[in-house]
């Protein structure tokens, strides 16, 4: 992976994004959860507001809609359950058994047959049973509205594009604080500077606040924050 690659298909993660250190060297991050510094933007997210305190954090997984492989058919294409198969050419697939996975571009043969569209790029060895689902990537962040007014947005990608989704108006800050397994206190992204600590996330503190936008007077505009923690229930030590 190059620092090029997109965020929502990039399943390790960007050094460069995730501390936002541009331009400078630091260890790559692993996991599928990553923070991001309030001043960095987010590739192909349009309308992403870039200040201290509107930080953003993206999140890809697997859907689990997919399907199982019946068996390789070559090295490069597999068959899949009858009646499972909900791929179309041009989604971004995941291969997966137990021990390994493997992130391609679809292309649909027939019913039940999906293969790499880059014959370069194989999906690699995988027997009967494993498990197929397109790649989801989703990103928390402060954007802004039609009305260019501050507003809380889910950057959704579904396989094939991004939608920006209006989640709450008047939403003007966003942070997070990150809680590594057997650590007492939470970081902000621009301290979690190991490559093994993005993977050991098992809480974030999230902190948004509130504010009415359409008094003129600043300084008199209603405003609360609210703080809630939230565990990752696959990460629960």
């Amino acid at each position: 992976l190059s620092d090029s690659t997109p965020w929502y298909v990039n399943w390790e993660g960007l050094p460069k994004q995730s501390l936002g250190t541009v331009g400078q060297a630091s260890p790559t991050p692993r996991g599928q959860l990553i923070g991001y510094a309030g001043g960095f933007s987010l590739k192909d997210v349009s309308n992403k507001v870039n200040e201290e305190k509107t930080q953003s954090i993206t999140i890809l997984y697997a859907s689990n809609e997919g399907a199982s492989v019946v068996r390789m058919n070559t090295p490069s294409s597999y068959i899949l359950t009858p009646n499972q198969n909900t791929f179309t050419s041009g989604d971004i697939a995941v291969i997966c058994n137990t021990n390994f996975a493997s992130i391609f571009k679809a292309k649909i043969n027939g019913a039940v047959e999906i293969s790499a569209d880059n014959t370069t790029r194989n999906p690699g060895i995988f027997k009967k049973n494993s498990t197929v689902g397109k790649l989801k990537s989703r990103a928390w962040y402060i954007g802004l509205n039609e009305n260019d007014k501050k507003a809380l947005y889910l950057a959704d990608f579904n396989g094939k594009e991004i939608k920006e989704i209006l989640i709450a108006p008047n939403v003007t800050e966003l942070t997070f604080e990150y809680r590594a397994s057997k650590e007492a206190d939470f970081k902000d992204a621009t301290t979690v500077t190991s490559a093994q600590q993005w993977p050991m996330v098992n809480a974030v503190k999230i902190t948004l606040k509130i504010e009415d936008q359409d008094n003129p007077k600043i300084n008199e505009r209603f405003s609360s924050e609210f703080t809630s923690i939230v565990a990752l229930r696959n990460r629960s030590q």
